[in-house]
């Protein structure tokens, strides 16, 4: 019988091994060590793209090893959730390979992809932490929402709503919730998309919960359930998950190593990755179908997920879940730079092509440390879904030489990109058009990526 939501709460709550933080962590580190010796994974400083399938295989033996030894910790109760290979492998077994988002002419199937898999991925555009303000919601997710090679879009509600800041699980947080996801139903109306998948990125349980109903997040829509690094839960993460199964909405359970902290390095970073992967489908409960699982990399120093060891883990660890699983996977781009930069647009392009390859769908844009309020605009979603449509046509060894060539182009500015533009500084927020600068830099870059060996449609 497939562990059900009660039972995992059960060992969250109840019936788990109890246990000290400090000592889960550096049990984190002892086994990541351990593990990268057994089954020898090794770090290639020369490489962005992992080309080597034993070395995926492998990664993944160490990354299920890791999980099956570790479990997932429950922060409130000091508890594990542990699980039985038995168990794992029976909710394995029942992952489904296709989910569907969204509804009538804006539903997007999202099928399980292999690495060089000819398909496209789904892009969910966004601006993801981006500190969208209250006035500038509507015009800035239709910017997002009226780009045809996005297939749905994250949001999360502005910090200060009514000039009254927004405290998490705060009346405040639940109110400004509320609102926002009606002003993301305007968006999409306006965008002549009703129908498309948004998936919430609300602070609590609570305000998540109370976006869901037919006006704001549909049975078709989501939330995201986060993971705290590493192998964490919490109750908020934990109500999220229960919410979205008895709701029958969708969910994105994500998880972040963070390279140079408790997993240690690239090798150990890249275990807990694929580690992260068993945590998702088993506390985020993947196997009943209405979850698709996000991996996101947080370098530990200065920088964004574009840097020689990120690309590295990425890859490796993507490589690894989907040639050993059936999971629908997607991998978040996080750059160092801000919008309007050559730099975002060198760093979103290395980062797609090196998951498309790999058998990622593509989430973003996320900045690393965004610095003004509206960060972000459509543009950089539409530049995801132009480098995807190019990447499918790419081998991995192709891919390799053409992301080698992107990476000499900002590998000296990693940490300390420019900040970037806001949305208004770059659109026209009236006509919720790009203005010709930005324009003109996008065709800039895109030309000079075809001069690599891209082919754009």
């Amino acid at each position: 019988m497939l562990l059900n939501s009660m039972e995992i709460a059960d060992r969250a709550l109840n019936t788990g091994e109890k246990m000290e933080a400090r000592e889960f962590d550096m049990k984190v580190y002892k086994e990541t060590t351990r593990l990268m010796k057994k089954y020898d994974i090794k770090f290639d400083k020369h490489s962005l793209i992992n080309l080597d399938d034993d070395m995926a295989d492998r990664l993944y033996a160490a990354g299920k090893e890791f999980y099956l030894t570790m479990g997932t910790y429950t922060m409130e109760t000091k508890r594990v959730i542990k699980v039985t290979e038995k168990e794992l492998n029976e909710i394995l077994r029942s992952l489904p390979e296709q989910i569907v988002i969204g509804t009538g002419k804006d539903a997007r199937v999202m099928r399980h992809r292999n690495v060089e898999d000819p398909s496209l991925p789904t892009i969910q555009g966004g601006v993801i932490g981006g500190k969208a303000t209250e006035d500038m919601l509507v015009p800035l997710y239709q910017s997002v929402a009226q780009e045809p090679y996005v297939d749905s879009f994250y949001f999360d509600p502005p910090h200060v709503f009514e000039n009254r800041p927004v405290m998490f699980g705060s009346p405040i947080e639940l109110y400004a919730a509320r609102v926002s996801v009606m002003k993301i139903r305007e968006a999409l109306q306006k965008s002549g998309r009703a129908g498309m998948h948004i998936l919430g990125g609300c602070g609590s349980a609570m305000a998540d919960i109370c976006t869901c109903y037919d006006g704001g997040i549909r049975s078709t829509d989501g939330i995201c359930a986060h993971t705290t690094s590493e192998l964490k839960t919490d109750f908020d993460a934990l109500n999220k998950i229960m919410h979205t199964i008895h709701y029958s909405c969708m969910r994105q359970v994500w998880w972040a190593p963070v390279i140079g902290a408790f997993a240690g390095g690239a090798e150990g970073s890249a275990i807990a990755a694929v580690g992260g992967l068993f945590h998702a489908v088993v506390v985020g409960q993947a196997h009943l179908g209405s979850a698709y699982l996000d991996l996101q990399v947080t370098p530990y120093y200065n920088a964004g997920a574009t840097d020689r060891m990120s690309l590295w883990i990425l890859s490796t660890a993507g490589q690894a879940i989907v040639r050993n699983t059936k999971a629908i996977l997607q991998g978040t781009v996080t750059t160092s730079a801000g919008p309007g930069t050559k730099q975002m647009l060198y760093e979103i392009a290395a980062s797609v092509i090196s998951q498309t390859v790999s058998g990622y769908h593509i989430f973003g844009v996320r900045i690393h440390k965004p610095t003004k309020d509206n960060h972000g605009t459509g543009l950089e979603s539409r530049w995801m879904g132009d480098i995807a449509r190019a990447a499918v046509k790419l081998s991995r060894q192709q891919a390799e030489e053409v992301v080698q060539k992107i990476y000499m182009h900002y590998e000296d500015k990693i940490g300390k990109g420019p900040e970037g533009f806001s949305f208004e500084e770059l659109y026209d927020v009236e006509t919720v058009q790009p203005k010709d600068h930005y324009l003109a830099l996008y065709d800039e870059v895109k030309a000079e990526l075809e001069a690599l060996g891209l082919e754009f449609e």
